[in-house]
């Protein structure tokens, strides 16, 4: 036994170093196909999501293996250093920042559109898929809906704040008060075309015309009012509208994609992650509300 010890600690050696080894020529391999083979991903021109999704699956690779600890260095960084490792580290880390900003702009473009085309939902499981690729698809499907909760939010606020109804309000009274008072001047104008000069009844024209200005800066105020209340209120439906339109959209996406290699559904890994605090307990609450 005491003689075979050597040759067993010489062969883990070996096998430790044969697995490393194995693991570099996978990060050359990777690297290869997204820095030099040509990926196509140019950020500034539109991103080819084939193109994108090949080079989100290098990058969740290189990371991977980058993170594994026969590839990174002691914490003093005099230990375990790979020169072809260190050297690749800093371009795989660039191309993961490419890739993630790129699928950040995809998202933040299909989230600013309701259509729920054939088209526009293509490219929203194509854009998750790259999310599935770098394990980040639970944080960009609620980040999606935090932002329509976030829009909706936001509609509620200016419909129901009491300043925006303030604001409404003088609005509408001072439309009413302008419109009131050309109404007013229009009427005026007219009697004094058929009165000539005469000034016997002026005192009493007076006081009719400050009644009729009166009713018609009510009238006028409350259609003014309306008007703006009914402006107001459709402007919020449109914006609650379109946030659940593109909440569904990202719902049905994630209910029907499944990772080609896995087979593995989208709704289920986004299911299996934990909830975000904002909306725990949303389900209940919606339950007692009803």
């Amino acid at each position: 036994v005491t003689r075979m010890e050597p040759a067993t600690e010489r062969l883990s050696r070996v096998l430790e170093l044969s697995a490393t080894l194995k693991m570099i020529l996978r990060l050359q391999f990777e690297a290869r196909k997204v820095l030099h083979a040509g990926s196509g991903l140019d950020l500034n021109n539109a991103v080819d999501l084939r193109d994108l999704t090949r080079a989100a699956a290098s990058v969740a690779a290189m990371e991977e293996l980058l993170a594994h600890p026969s590839l990174t260095p002691s914490s003093d960084g005099k230990e375990g250093v790979i020169d072809v490792v260190e050297k690749l580290r800093p371009d795989a880390e660039a191309v993961a920042a490419n890739v993630r900003k790129a699928a950040a702009g995809l998202m933040d473009e299909l989230q600013s559109t309701t259509s729920g085309t054939a088209a526009s939902l293509t490219r929203l499981g194509a854009t998750l898929q790259v999310y599935f690729h770098l394990g980040e698809l639970p944080d960009a499907a609620w980040k999606a809906v935090s932002a329509a909760l976030a829009t909706t939010e936001k509609a509620s606020s200016q419909l129901f704040h009491p300043t925006a109804l303030k604001k409404m309000g003088e609005a509408a009274q001072a439309e009413a008060k302008a419109l009131a008072e050309a109404e007013s001047s229009k009427g005026k104008d007219g009697k004094n075309s058929k009165d000539g000069d005469s000034k016997g009844e002026s005192r009493p024209d007076a006081r009719q015309r400050k009644k009729q200005y009166e009713s018609a800066y009510q009238r006028l105020y409350a259609r003014k009012l309306r008007e703006k209340r009914a402006s107001a209120a459709s402007k919020w439906s449109t914006a609650v509208s379109d946030a659940a339109s593109r909440v569904w959209n990202l719902h049905r996406v994630l209910a029907r994609r499944n990772d080609p290699v896995t087979r593995k559904n989208f709704l289920e890994a986004v299911s299996e992650s934990s909830v975000p605090r904002e909306f725990g307990g949303a389900e209940g609450r919606l339950l007692e509300a009803q």
